[in-house]
């Protein structure tokens, strides 16, 4: 009851989840009121060039009117293939006028970890937004530039965060728990499965918190 057939744009949407790789301008987007706008604007990327800044109004792509228009709709005139042209229009609060700007497609990596921050002298901060093909890596990388900085705990922010890729969680979780500890049993129909940590982990004694939400899901 749980299996999902995709159809060829449903599974290219997948695709770009779970490997963090598209052809687009580089923005996160969300539909706030009568148009998607722009959460975050990613960087190296053309929209980051164009200068688009972060709670720009989508108008117009090209030239069709993107008003009442969802994410998805959005999403699917702003990618396209890599080095084709694009013109989109803003709306920006504190300007009279509509900014238009014209950009090339370009292959946008999305980071799992955005960033990571201290958020005192002795605890880091790392919000991680999906379970992608770089997200053990990108977990490592920042836990252990957080050490450096002199973090003595750190925090996992999986708020918001929609699951992704079972081994990228299965691998990030081998980062913290020691070498044969059980992490995951699957049972199903007349068959049991028994993950356990395959590797010495990263940082098996660092004390962590990990938040999580109504929007954490699956892995």
């Amino acid at each position: 009851p749980y299996t999902e057939l995709f159809t060829p744009k449903q599974l290219a949407e997948f695709s770009r989840n779970t490997n963090g790789r598209y052809a687009g301008i580089g923005m996160e987007i969300s539909k706030i009121g009568d148009y998607v706008t722009v959460n975050k604007v990613f960087p190296n990327s053309p929209a980051e060039g164009g200068g688009v800044q972060e709670g720009d109004k989508i108008m117009i792509i090209d030239t069709t009117n993107a008003r009442g228009f969802n994410t998805q709709q959005v999403q699917n005139l702003l990618l396209g293939p890599i080095g084709t042209p694009v013109t989109v229009t803003f709306g920006r609060i504190g300007m009279g006028q509509p900014i238009k700007m014209n950009f090339k497609r370009a292959q946008i990596q999305v980071p799992a970890v955005p960033f990571s921050m201290m958020l005192d002298e002795r605890t880091g901060y790392v919000p991680l937004q999906r379970f992608s093909e770089q997200t053990t890596e990108d977990i490592a990388n920042a836990v252990l530039q957080l050490r450096k900085r002199g973090a003595k705990g750190v925090i996992i922010d999986l708020r918001g965060n929609p699951g992704g890729i079972l081994e990228e969680a299965f691998a990030m979780s081998n980062l913290f728990l020691p070498k044969g500890k059980e992490l995951l049993s699957v049972r199903g129909r007349g068959e049991f499965q028994r993950f356990v940590a395959e590797q010495e982990p990263l940082a098996p004694d660092i004390p962590l918190v990990v938040l999580v939400d109504g929007g954490s899901a699956s892995a």
